[in-house]
């Protein structure tokens, strides 16, 4: 019996010929090793919005290309597929922000996901190329964003400020930097400045599922925002945001994009808990999100019995390395809020680094590492002397390893080892 033809159909996406070949080679290599159901295209590559320039006749990718992968995943299949995705990687390795990423799921789990409450899904639907495979679309139960989770959207919050800090090279902490490295860091701020209207738009029922779509719905209603107390400049800084991502372009400094950020983000925080924005420096809602939190497990209780009682698992696993006042301290903050104020004044410290304000740099790192201690299940000291770039470094490399298993990420720790390693290559 002849076998049948495998058939990736690529010819649907609008890309680069050599972007599209490695997507092509990257679907191959899972089809060849997993036998999989179906592979679909997801993110800024699925959207048209891919990130990417010629460089001394060298194509360097600055986005994430992401697929799903519906599978049963062999165990013995893992290392193999772990490394031809690698040696895929390998000619655009240079930028430190591309990176080949796959999620494997059953197909059972894909229909069932309870991810389904996430605004992901709802832009997986809508954007989702099937290269391969059956069409798991067209059966899945009907979703909208009147089913979103609220709690998944603040946690996004946490997400985001969690990105920026990771990808931060550590030449932009040290002021070292060439051009490449500021074009890198100024494109990872408009990126994670593209993500507030994701997080923004479903709050007030309005469903758009790229970057692209949602500011031309910002721009043309513009008076729908400023009813919803969100500022006129936000619309200038979007459009700003959108054009470097989209084409490597940028008008501002880095620290005024980094401080651009900063606010944007507390804002959206003030937003989101009905708090007045006063100023970039708000000791007053560092306060608040610490006490009452920004409920980003809302809607999903379940869940929070279950990380309550992972945390516990943690805490007690630890127990021969603390005592039984730390565990409980640990155990009756939310780690969540804690490490989003933790990651503001991270942010804030660079920030008035960058601007040589080293005395309210040094203190917004202080502060940082105050919370870093309590959200440490291991008591851990820096000394004085240690330098603030080296303290900066330290403290940052030690909060990834804190949240991780808090936050359940620790299949990506290999990734997040790898990016805060990283420096830029030429």
């Amino acid at each position: 019996m002849e076998k049948a033809l495998t058939i990736i159909n690529t010819d649907q996406l609008d890309h680069d010929p050599v972007i599209k070949n490695l997507i092509h080679n990257a679907v191959k290599i899972f089809v060849e090793l997993l036998k999989p159901v179906a592979v679909i295209l997801v993110g800024s590559a699925s959207r048209g919005e891919l990130t990417f320039r010629r460089r001394d006749n060298k194509l360097e990718i600055f986005s994430d290309i992401e697929f799903i992968v519906i599978s049963d995943l062999k165990e013995d299949k893992k290392d193999s597929l772990k490394a031809a995705i690698k040696e895929l990687e390998k000619p655009f390795r240079s930028n430190p922000l591309f990176h080949i990423d796959y999620s494997i799921i059953t197909e059972a789990a894909f229909r069932d996901n309870t991810a389904f409450g996430h605004i992901r899904t709802i832009e997986m639907r809508e954007n989702g190329k099937v290269l391969y495979g059956k069409n798991l679309f067209e059966n899945l139960p009907l979703f909208s964003i009147d089913n979103l989770e609220h709690g998944r959207l603040r946690e996004l919050i946490l997400v985001r400020l969690f990105n920026l800090l990771i990808y931060t090279p550590f030449s932009i902490v040290q002021k070292k930097y060439d051009e490449p490295t500021e074009l890198l860091f100024k494109y990872l701020l408009a990126r994670n400045l593209l993500e507030i209207p994701t997080i923004l738009l479903p709050f007030i029922g309005i469903n758009r599922t790229s970057y692209t779509s949602r500011f031309h719905w910002i721009k043309e209603n513009r008076e729908i925002l400023i009813s919803n107390g969100v500022g006129a400049d936000f619309i200038e800084s979007q459009e700003k945001a959108l054009n470097g991502k989209l084409n490597l372009c940028f008008s501002q400094t880095l620290t005024e994009m980094l401080e651009e950020t900063l606010i944007s983000y507390r804002k959206l925080i003030c937003w989101c808990i009905k708090h007045k924005f006063n100023n970039s420096d708000d000791a007053e809602l560092i306060s608040i999100i610490k006490k009452n939190g920004l409920n980003m497990l809302e809607g999903r209780q379940g869940v929070w019995r279950f990380y309550k009682l992972y945390e516990l698992f943690l805490g007690i696993r630890s127990l021969k390395d603390i005592n039984i006042r730390k565990l409980i301290s640990w155990f009756n903050i939310s780690k969540r809020d804690y490490a989003v104020v933790f990651m503001i004044l991270m942010h804030q410290s660079l920030l008035n680094h960058l601007k040589d304000d080293q005395r309210m740099a040094e203190s917004c790192l202080n502060s940082a590492l105050d919370i870093l201690q309590m959200m440490s299940l291991k008591k851990y000291t820096i000394k004085d002397d240690t330098v603030y770039e080296k303290k900066w470094a330290i403290m940052r490399k030690q909060f990834v390893k804190q949240i991780l298993p808090v936050m359940r990420w620790e299949k990506r720790s290999d990734e997040y080892a790898r990016v805060l390693s990283l420096k830029y290559v030429k």
